[in-house]
């Protein structure tokens, strides 16, 4: 039989010790015996058993509906998946192509008790997952309670010592970084420097940062030193806890962890760790002063109104931002690599694009194509044709996931009538529900990456003309506000240079057609941003 393997591990320190080589020497082995031949490999490295949206294994999943391989060869059900309705999932789709799944610490899945055994390795896999998060959990916060300190990094100016005979993890002082750090202090405090030219003091000495790929400091980290109270001997666990980011800069579609925002806590949940300290209280205060007035006063700071903000980008692929009036009274978009690369030369040559007169040309070309009632038509025909032969069909997954976070609301309910009969306390409650909806918001996310059926009316040609009739008589009297919030929703993306422009964005279809210039509809930013009206994109070139 022609067969697939398919390996996992979950963090990087099991990819050092190789174990996705002892999956796959225990694969191999059964294989041989069995005599099947292995015709691919998938494998996942680094990647946590608890979602679904893994590289290898979403290649798997494409694979199994061809006819390259009749089987695929997994060291044990939680390497598929370190939740059981997971396991079960994958499990079914692939049997649904006819294909099978064996296991070397299990034998194939033929018969009701068979199914069973998997259901019990499975819940022990999740349940032996849980186990190991709490172990770590009240291990750290043990330790911290004690007066030690819990990271695996030291901040500039120290060094960790790590747990030894003779005794705990602590931070020593590294003499030569202490001095900088103690300088830098004393630069914002003493002569008011700001945070790039304490970066631009840093690279005139050729002082490298402990960390960098540009050999460079970054504005963040001093940013950051600058407000770390351990270097007046006050260092904190549980300061900030990882959270799921409600609008991701990067909407990536494999992620290794989900938590990727963090979230400062209540200081009165911050736990006070001792440590040396490198400078004085005084200092460190002083300090903080200093920056609130250095922001108060900064230039940058003073607004204009840019129409295409957030929208437009250089052609070397970088965001451009608005600066502010320059000698010449004008407005312009900068590509922000100059402040990337600062203080090093900037790699982009690409010139500032007039604001002014971007904003006019983009706004003058979504004020032609609202106002034009053939051309809409047109899109709209070739929006429809191409919906058409492309309608998509729900994912089986989806109603496991509905059932899933189903669960979940019956568990915060019940949790709820608990607490209302004085059967758990507030602290019991609160805990509790912040872990359910914090599970609810990954199966919600999940849920809302995969694809739905797709259905769309077509606004009439009646409609088309009214909205066409409505937007001649208000397109002109329109304030920047306005103008802002209706670009916000039709545009996705501008990019270019001093001589072109292109636009790329879309105009929704369905209720709101009829209403979009209500003021009432404009909103500063995205809603529902993972389920969008059906849309129908058009690119200009300006």
């Amino acid at each position: 039989m022609k067969v697939a393997t398919y390996a996992r591990v979950s963090t990087g320190r099991q990819e050092l010790e190789e174990t996705i080589k002892s999956q796959m020497m225990a694969i191999e082995d059964k294989i041989a015996k069995e005599g099947h031949t292995i015709v691919q490999k998938y494998f996942d490295d680094g990647w946590t058993g608890m979602i679904l949206a893994r590289p290898g294994l979403d290649q798997l999943r494409l694979d199994a509906n061809s006819d390259n391989w009749d089987g695929v060869v997994v060291y044990d059900p939680d390497r598929l998946a370190r939740k059981n309705s997971y396991i079960q999932l994958l499990v079914d789709e692939i049997a649904s192509h006819r294909k099978s799944v064996l296991y070397v610490t299990m034998g194939e899945v033929k018969n009701d008790e068979d199914r069973l055994m998997l259901n019990v390795k499975g819940s022990f896999g999740e349940y032996e997952r849980a186990k190991i998060v709490e172990r770590f959990r009240l291990g750290k916060l043990r330790k911290a309670r004690d007066g030690h300190v819990v990271t695996s990094s030291a901040p500039y100016g120290y060094t960790y010592i790590c747990r030894n005979d003779h005794g705990e993890g602590h931070y020593e002082i590294e003499p030569q970084e202490a001095r900088l750090v103690k300088k830098i202090f004393e630069w914002v405090a003493n002569e008011g420097l700001t945070i790039r030219k304490v970066v631009k003091r840093l690279q005139e000495l050729d002082i490298k940062p402990r960390k960098s790929k540009r050999g460079v400091w970054n504005s963040s980290t001093i940013t950051n030193m600058l407000r770390n109270e351990s270097y007046i001997g006050h260092a904190h666990y549980l300061k900030s806890e990882g959270i799921i980011p409600k609008n991701p800069i990067k909407d990536l579609k494999y992620k290794r962890v989900l938590k990727t925002s963090r979230r400062t806590r209540d200081r009165s949940e911050w736990i006070n760790i001792e440590v040396p300290a490198i400078i004085e209280e005084q200092l460190f205060w002083k300090v903080r002063r200093q920056l609130e007035t250095n922001y108060a006063v900064c230039k940058r700071n003073r607004k204009n109104d840019y129409l295409l903000a957030g929208k437009i980008y250089c052609e070397c692929g970088r965001k451009r931002n608005g600066e502010g009036r320059q000698e010449n009274n004008h407005l312009y978009y900068r590509c922000t690599d100059r402040v990337y690369s600062y203080p090093n030369p900037p790699t982009c040559r690409g010139g500032g694009i007039n604001a002014v007169v971007a904003d006019a040309l983009v706004w003058r070309g979504i004020a032609d194509f609202m106002s034009d009632s053939d051309l809409i038509k047109r899109q709209l025909n070739r929006y429809f044709q191409k919906f058409e032969q492309n309608k998509l069909v729900v994912p089986v997954a989806s109603d496991q996931i509905k059932k899933e976070i189903a669960t979940l609301s019956k568990k915060e309910k019940k949790y709820l009538e608990l607490y209302v009969d004085d059967r758990i306390s507030k602290d019991v409650l609160d805990k509790s529900m912040q872990e359910l909806v914090e599970k609810k918001h990954v199966l919600e996310r999940e849920l809302a990456s995969i694809p739905e059926e797709l259905t769309a009316v077509r606004p009439s040609d009646q409609d088309i003309e009214s909205f066409v009739q409505r937007t001649k008589e208000t397109i002109g009297n329109l304030n920047f506000q306005t103008k802002r919030g209706i670009l916000l929703k039709l545009i996705d993306k501008v990019v270019g240079d001093q001589n072109s422009l292109t636009v790329t964005g879309s105009l929704p279809l369905g209720e709101q057609f009829s209403g979009y210039l209500d003021h009432r509809n404009v909103v500063y930013g995205s809603i529902s941003r993972n389920c969008r009206f059906t849309k129908c994109g058009q690119e200009y070139t300006l």
